[in-house]
């Protein structure tokens, strides 16, 4: 924001006059009171500015004095009336040195401000009730002359770390402006000399203190001082005897929380520099500088003194305030200014007057219906002790059956319980929550061995011997030598059992997937999955419920089991579930991601035991944060079963080379897994896209 600073000379109210530190004419006393009707602005020969002001009536020459900074001229029509359009009180135009004006009335003086890029002679001619104001074009004036020159510039630190820079000067009027800016420090004396061997730049980085540099130069006519600081700080401008010194520490606790507090008034920076002025003069010239609306009551009364240079227009009028017993009110575009216990007091009988015009106040009664929550809900609400919107008289009463709210209260209290409903009684946002339980397997078995079989017959004198791999067959084959005829699968030695279909083993698509953009992919890697007998979808809940909602399916079995309590007694029979469950709370965030709170029951009859079957159970409870149709994995649970085995014949197994004849080896490996994958969608419907 722009920084604008009004510096104003001491300005003393005697006897109705003004009278300025810098005075051009002096005062002639009015003799009547007449008002300004017109004015207007043009140039003159030489780029002269003009301003043709026309009166009432006769008015006598006006006073006049300057500012500096920024640069303004201003007169003062004792005695006069602003009877101007507002529009035409205040211009910004641009002839010559004249960039603007502004007219103010006090209500006794009229003051006509004229904004110049620099103060410059001026000459008034009048003629009956009309003044002509002239100013020169570029010649230069040097108000507030000054005869100072600065001396010396000296750096100390502090026993708390804090940096001070000293600014020895002579002369007894110093006009100083002190600012901030960025992470700088700027000091500048107005008019002042300095000798050349101050000219320079100081590091001061080696003291260890907030302030690193300090920079000295010439600025027009002016003597500039940057110092150059770093980190958080605060600092203090003073003047002491014939010396400005500006020190700066480093920041506390209790500092920032009081910068902080200063950061609370933004409004544009002035300067106010007053001895004995009224109280309601400078509220009237704040209330003009910055075009707010003020009614300022007559118990407002008093002198002030105050000298404020460059802070927020809206800090210096709280400090005028809290220092003189007043408080201001903003009602639409109006600022009221009082005494505190005048608006206090006003304030109490206001509070006082609403009070009993509720208790006065007839009831009414209105019927309100309910579309999309339950009207006993909203009552819980609406009577909660911590916002209760009904008066003492107030009732409320709820019909279940169609949903609606009889409420009897003043007008202006249902109007608020309708207000609040109209928020409240929404439709709420549905979701779909589709839930994949997947199992994969994976078999693979190697075996190496060796198979033996064979039938003979042979005479042993008159004993017939049989050869074969059973006793029965044998005793066959002797008594019948020629039905030596074996069936297979029929060894004296079988060290590999025959694979079955499906046992070679077969390889496994991988389904390692944190998540998918949505559930078409996954569908696609699961369908090829179960075509080649690889995995097997268990089960797949789907639920549709509200945000916020607690919602449950589940579906199985209950298994019975027979107790008895003590012998004799007559058994009972119990149920234990065996149920594949689901139950989920979502809930929607305000970028449309899905919050979602699963619990997850997977049970099925496992193997029988003298008690009665077993349960096998799969669990899983989690909260999760996913996107609008996304798919992700919640969760699985990996086994892996890997057996090495050998068969053989004692003994001959052992034999060196040969024996591997005799032994058979295998490994079989089992590989299952339980994925759980979840896909939550908001639902569209008419109420929501």
């Amino acid at each position: 924001m722009t920084r604008i600073s009004i510096t104003l000379q001491i300005i003393l109210i005697t006897f109705g006059l003004f009278f300025s530190a810098s005075i051009f004419s002096a005062p002639q006393k009015s003799t009547e009171s007449v008002d300004l009707i017109k004015i207007q602005t043009r140039t003159a020969q030489g780029n002269k500015a003009q301003i043709a002001l026309e009166f009432s009536g006769s008015v006598p020459e006006p006073t006049g004095f300057s500012l500096s900074d920024p640069a303004q001229m201003v007169f003062d029509f004792p005695g006069v009336k602003n009877n101007l359009n507002p529009k035409d009180a205040a211009q910004k135009v641009t002839m010559g040195i004249m960039t603007g004006y502004n007219v103010v009335d006090s209500g006794t003086t009229t003051r006509v401000i004229v904004d110049v890029t620099n103060v410059v002679p001026y000459h008034v001619d009048i003629d009956r009730n009309k003044i002509i104001l002239t100013l020169d074009s570029s010649v230069k004036t040097n108000v507030d002359k000054t005869d100072y020159t600065i001396s010396s510039i000296d750096f100390r630190r502090g026993d708390s770390g804090e940096g001070r820079v000293i600014i020895g000067y002579t002369g007894e009027k110093v006009p100083v402006n002190f600012t901030e800016d960025a992470n700088n420090l700027v000091v500048e004396f107005v008019s002042a000399t300095i000798p050349e061997a101050l000219l320079r730049r100081y590091d001061v980085k080696d003291f260890g203190t907030n302030i690193d540099s300090i920079a000295v130069t010439r600025k027009n006519n002016n003597v500039e001082v940057a110092i150059g600081t770093k980190g958080e700080f605060e600092n203090i401008a003073y003047q002491l005897d014939k010396e400005f010194i500006i020190e700066v520490r480093p920041e506390t606790t209790e500092s920032a929380a009081a910068k902080s507090q200063k950061f609370r008034f933004t409004g544009q920076k002035i300067s106010l520099n007053f001895q004995n002025i009224e109280i309601r003069a400078v509220l009237q010239l704040i209330a003009e500088f910055v075009g707010l609306n003020v009614i300022i009551n007559d118990a407002v009364q008093g002198t002030i003194t105050l000298r404020l240079e460059n802070v927020p227009w809206d800090q210096a009028l709280d400090y005028i305030l809290t220092s003189n017993g007043l408080s201001k009110r903003q009602s639409g575009d109006i600022t009221m200014i009082a005494p505190t216990e005048i608006l206090a007091a006003q304030e109490q009988a206001e509070l006082e007057a609403q009070q009993q015009s509720q208790t006065l106040a007839p009831l009414e009664s209105e019927y309100v219906q309910i579309n999309y929550a339950k009207a006993a809900d909203m009552v819980n609400i609406l009577k909660a002790s911590d916002n209760n919107l009904l008066s003492p008289r107030g009732q409320i009463s709820v019909d279940t059956r169609t949903n609606t709210l009889l409420i009897k209260d003043t007008a202006q209290n249902i109007a608020k319980v309708k207000d609040l409903l109209s928020h409240l009684d929404v439709p709420v946002k549905q979701v779909v929550i589709e839930t994949q339980i997947v199992n994969t397997t994976e078999s693979l078995k190697d075996e190496l061995g060796i198979k033996m079989n064979g039938a003979a017959t042979a005479r042993l004198g008159k004993y017939i011997l049989g050869a074969a791999p059973t006793a029965a067959d044998a005793n066959t084959f002797a008594h019948s030598p020629n039905s030596k005829t074996l069936t297979d699968g029929q060894f004296f030695y079988d060290f590999v059992k025959t694979s079955t279909g499906g046992e070679s083993g077969e390889s496994l698509i991988g389904l390692a997937l944190a998540n998918l953009p949505g559930g078409t992919l996954l569908d696609l890697e699961l369908s090829a999955s179960e075509f080649e007998n690889l995995s097997k979808t268990i089960a797949r809940p789907k639920l549709l419920t509200l945000d916020q909602q607690q919602a449950s399916i589940e579906t199985g079995e209950e298994i019975p089991y027979t107790t008895t309590s003590q012998q004799g007694a007559t058994p009972t029979t119990t149920f234990k579930k065996a149920v594949l469950q689901l139950q989920v709370t979502p809930q929607i965030t305000p970028n449309d991601k899905i919050g979602l709170a699963i619990t997850l029951n997977q049970d099925s009859q496992g193997q029988p035991t003298a008690n009665g079957p077993a349960i096998n159970t799969t669990s899983l409870t989690t909260n999760i944060l996913v996107d609008n149709g996304e798919t992700i994995v919640m969760g699985g649970i990996f086994k892996l079963t890997d057996q090495t085995y050998v068969k053989a014949v004692p003994y001959l197994c052992e034999i060196p080379v040969l024996g591997r004849l005799f032994s058979t080896k295998g490994n079989l490996v089992d590989r299952t897994e339980i994925l759980i994958f979840v896909t939550p969608r908001i639902a569209k419907s008419l109420f929501n896209n």
